[in-house]
């Protein structure tokens, strides 16, 4: 019996699309033989045990014929599933990411294919609920447009039609109940990280005489960036605050005076984060939506307390161990948290001592070792 992942996206083992490659890296060697199928593989993407639908300027020449031909089709990923569908033997497990469809997957359970299904952030019921509620407060209009919130029937549908669904946080799992997704379908679980990835020791910034935090994602109202962004301008603290990654319009415009300050610095995204979190004092993510983001096993693996949400601490960081979780829409409790810690470096010292002691345990080679546990337990039953 084998596993075999899709992942309907560019592999090319970067941030966000790298958790897939990492975990099957591992586990393609031990008894489940896993192998990815990807759209297309990137040049960060080596091993046997990736795969593709077509060659990489194939797969280029299709989206454009679908791009001006077959626009209500998506000829790409309807080659994919196939392609994937046809490799699975008899026995075999099928492993699926969001993206793919829904016919895919009734196929491959009628086929007698078990079905794991990877949540990575909350259903999205859950997702629309908290971001309306976010804008509503701020007195904002609401913009999707860097979340776009999909035909929520479908992704329902698709939960429904998995046998298993991995659920990276508490986060993930009350939202699945409250779908009343069935219980023993979900199999608890965490994301990783992988310290290759931060072995550089350049600096992207110069020191400075004062503290400085970090914040690294989209920087948008999902993420809580404009809870960030007053907390700082009123917390009045010596350093700066660095954000790390792309920017949302709805961000720019309207929260361009906080963005002016001249201790406010935007880095556009950079794969290589290990420059900038080697500059960081604290680490912060207010994020208000969530499944178990990277970014925040990558700081405490960097020796950073990480001030975050419930949503970013997931089953990593633990309250007044590795870091502070409060609400970030309190903003005294946000404004407090960053004057706590920019004002006690014991307590940074020994969070940062804890962090690393605790981002051991969640490299990839253990955290697929548990996947491993889990979808083998999962078949048994």
């Amino acid at each position: 019996m084998a596993i075999k992942v899709i992942f309907p996206f560019t592999c090319n083992n970067e941030y966000s699309n790298h958790p897939p490659y990492s975990m099957v890296r591992q586990l393609a060697g031990t008894d489940l033989d896993a192998k990815l199928w990807v759209m297309r593989r990137g040049p960060n993407a080596p091993g046997r045990f990736v795969r593709t639908p077509a060659p990489g300027k194939l797969v280029s020449l299709v989206n454009r014929i679908n791009r001006k031909v077959l626009r209500h089709r998506n000829l790409s990923l309807e080659i994919l599933e196939a392609r994937y569908a046809a490799a699975l033997q008899p026995g075999d497990a099928a492993w699926v990411y969001r993206g793919c469809s829904l016919d895919l997957m009734r196929t491959l359970r009628k086929r007698g294919h078990p079905v794991f299904l990877e949540r990575i952030n909350t259903m999205d019921h859950t997702a629309k609920r908290i971001i309306d509620d976010a804008f509503a407060r701020a007195g904002w209009p609401v913009d999707y447009q860097h979340d776009p919130i999909p035909v929520l029937a479908l992704e329902q549908a698709q939960a429904d039609a998995a046998d298993f669904i991995f659920s990276p946080s508490p986060a993930v799992t009350e939202s699945l109940l409250e779908r009343n997704i069935a219980a023993a379908k979900i199999l608890e679980c965490s994301y990783g990280w992988e310290p290759e990835r931060f072995k550089s020791t350049r600096r992207a910034l110069p020191k400075i005489d004062g503290t400085t935090v970090l914040f690294v994602g989209r920087i948008g109202v999902r993420k809580g960036a404009h809870l960030l962004l007053e907390a700082w301008s009123r917390a009045g603290l010596k350093g700066r605050l660095v954000l790390l990654g792309p920017m949302d319009d709805t961000i720019a415009e309207r929260c361009a005076m906080h963005l002016r300050r001249d201790d406010v610095i935007h880095l556009p995204y950079n794969p290589d984060t290990a420059p900038v979190y080697r500059c960081a004092d604290i680490f912060i993510l207010p994020t208000l939506e969530e499944g178990s983001p990277l970014v925040s096993y990558e700081a405490i693996g960097n020796g950073l307390p990480v001030i975050t949400s419930a949503m970013g601490a997931g089953r990593i960081i633990r309250h007044r161990r590795e870091g502070l979780v409060v609400d970030p829409h309190d903003r005294a409790q946000l404004i407090d948290a960053l004057r706590t810690l920019a004002d006690s470096p014991d307590m940074r010292r020994t969070m940062a001592e804890a962090g690393r002691v605790r981002a051991t345990e969640f490299t990839w080679d253990k955290v697929a070792a548990r996947r491993h546990e889990l979808i083998r337990m999962a078949l048994r039953r």
